[in-house]
């Protein structure tokens, strides 16, 4: 399978000295969590997830897209689906460019990968096989803003939520980006930061995704 077949123009553009609240404002307007980074001859310089930007410690409106950009080489559309996914867990990044050398034209999300894989032999490998044994969880009652460190020290994308010893739910980074990631550009003083600071507090469990799915060994 090549990545033509999953090729995507759902992206949005921006300039390598943008400040990284024009992504935000970029991801609001466009309900694209991907975009490209160009310089000012529009050429590639790398892609940028809203993943990054949660992961981000200093003021958006203050800091530049390459600083926090991911330089990922451009794909053909005749790349193995096989190449994709050795790229994205090389780069550490959920979305990668195709086109023709610096000139990017369609981009390639991890979701889309796994979605192609379905009906693929190796999908009737065991889940034992393949999962993780040494699962990180948090506690229904842990603060948004502990999950989202969590995620990011450890760098991963999804978190289960425990209740007593039992799971009930699950956050992603996705989940927190829809709830939070445009407050970033909006609070600035008096009570609109108070508002964010009660929003990071608010326990975990307001936001995480259910009923989940589960499967047994």
């Amino acid at each position: 399978m090549r990545v033509s077949s999953i090729a995507s123009k759902d992206f949005f553009i921006v300039n390598v000295n943008d400040n990284v609240s024009k992504v935000i404002s970029s991801i609001e307007k466009t309900g694209f969590l991907g975009g490209v980074v160009v310089d000012d001859n529009q050429d590639y310089m790398g892609v940028i997830h809203a993943k990054e930007i949660i992961r981000l410690k200093s003021d958006p409106r203050k800091t530049k897209v390459q600083n926090i950009l991911k330089r990922a080489p451009v794909l053909s559309e005749e790349d193995s689906l096989f190449r994709v996914v050795k790229l994205i867990l090389e780069v550490d990044t959920r979305i990668l460019p195709v086109g023709i050398e610096n000139r990017v034209k369609k981009v390639v999300y991890d979701v889309d990968v796994i979605k192609a894989f379905l009906g693929n032999s190796i999908m009737e490998k065991q889940v034992d096989k393949i999962m993780t044994r040494d699962v990180i969880t948090i506690d229904e009652k842990t603060s948004i803003a502990k999950a989202i460190k969590t995620l990011a020290e450890n760098k991963i994308s999804h978190l289960p939520i425990m209740k007593d010893g039992k799971l009930v739910g699950i956050v992603s980074t996705h989940d927190i980006a829809a709830k939070l990631l445009f407050a970033r550009v909006r609070v600035t003083t008096g009570e609109r930061v108070g508002e964010r600071i009660k929003s990071l507090s608010i326990p975990i469990s307001n936001i995480m995704s259910y009923p989940f799915l589960t499967d047994r060994k």
